[in-house]
């Protein structure tokens, strides 16, 4: 079986859309070749030599990578360097490339929300909210027999959906007049007569950028010649997006059995570097997967007693200290190798068989400990 490279871009943009992505990023597509269908998904952190050599013996038509292949400017694609002789490599073999890079860290459900359902973590919240997409209340009048098409229509197109849940509606029983005039082609009633028709009121949410697609799906579901809706614009506060999370342990823990805690769920067999009071008790934590030492002072001011990142420096360990916060350099790699097996259910659960999805089983760690 197969799907269209199309659809598959599609699912992508949903789960991690590409708005989410910081402006220094170059989250979406990278290589784009061959044919529209796709069979195999290889789902990696990054590219190198073995992934390629991965991906052409599994006959992968589709790379879904977090870290860009391409990330800076590309001023030229040739043999004599790695990353050209990478591009003409994967192009030869119609490999097509995406990247859902810090789009992923920032999407509800993303490298964060993982690694903080990975440590129990509960009442989980932005750690610094970047961007909030505008939500509007679509409503609109239905009759009994129609609804269950527009209501199905609505929500296909992007309606209904909040965090978690998908199709959230509200509908109330009522009547509805109208009366139309000699020109009008009318699905109930006759010309110039005031009919009363069992209606339906409709409520659901519809994210901005959803909005015209959803209210063209309505119209085309919707049996009336003119249906009447209305669309309100709402301050609710909706996928606030942050690189980073906060949340809070059921009960306080020593700081050093988060640190084994943390070792055992990300699999971590070197030592990690903790600063801080090793028996100190901790709740509240930030994390921040990769390199997230600039969202410190966002950890503190949440109010967050551990912050959990990656790539943490002899100077950053001392402000850690100096702030009172404790923290745990749980290395780059392993707070970001979750996005395989975290994208990877993604992608089965959505497509359920359709195409084939591969987790990358090579090891990308390109540090040893002596």
């Amino acid at each position: 079986m197969s799907v269209s490279c199309d659809e598959i871009m599609s699912t992508l943009r949903h789960i991690a859309p590409e708005k989410l992505a910081e402006e220094w990023d170059n989250t979406g597509i990278q290589l784009l070749s061959g044919s529209n269908d796709v069979e195999r998904i290889l789902v990696c952190l990054e590219i190198n030599d073995k992934i390629v050599e991965e991906s052409i013996s599994n006959n992968i038509d589709l790379i879904v990578t977090h870290h860009p292949l391409i990330f800076s400017s590309l001023k030229k694609v040739s043999h004599d360097n790695w990353l050209g002789n990478t591009i003409i490599k994967l192009l030869k073999e119609d490999i097509k490339v995406y990247s859902a890079h810090t789009s992923f860290d920032s999407t509800t459900g993303g490298n964060n929300d993982y690694l903080a359902e990975l440590l129990g973590l509960k009442r989980i919240g932005p750690l610094k909210e970047q961007s909030i997409e505008n939500y509007y209340k679509l409503v609109v009048y239905v009759p009994e027999e129609g609804l269950d098409k527009v209501k199905e229509a609505i929500c296909l197109a992007g309606a209904g959906r909040i965090n978690n849940y998908s199709d959230c509606t509200f509908f109330q029983k009522g009547t509805g007049t109208f009366l139309p005039n000699s020109n009008a082609n009318p699905y109930i009633g006759k010309a110039n007569k005031t009919e009363y028709v069992s209606e339906y009121r409709l409520e659901s949410i519809v994210p901005e950028g959803k909005l015209n697609g959803v209210l063209s799906h309505m119209v085309s579901a919707h049996p009336y010649e003119e249906p009447a809706y209305d669309v309100f614009k709402l301050e609710n506060k909706i996928n606030p997006t942050s690189l980073g999370r906060t949340g809070e342990l059921d009960q306080d823990k020593p700081l050093k059995d988060i640190s084994a805690l943390l070792k055992e769920k990300l699999n971590i067999e070197e030592p990690i570097s903790v600063i801080g009071t090793l028996d100190r008790p901790i709740k509240k934590i930030g994390i921040c997967t990769g390199s997230g030492m600039d969202l410190i002072h966002n950890a503190v001011d949440k109010g967050c007693q551990l912050f959990i990142t990656g790539d943490v420096k002899y100077h950053d360990a001392q402000t850690a200290l100096q702030l009172g916060i404790a923290l745990i350099d749980a290395k780059h790699f392993h707070t970001e190798k979750i996005f395989v097996r975290n994208m990877a259910e993604k992608l089965k659960e959505v497509f359920n068989g359709r195409v084939e999805i591969i987790a990358s089983e090579v090891n990308l760690n390109p540090f040893q400990y002596l």
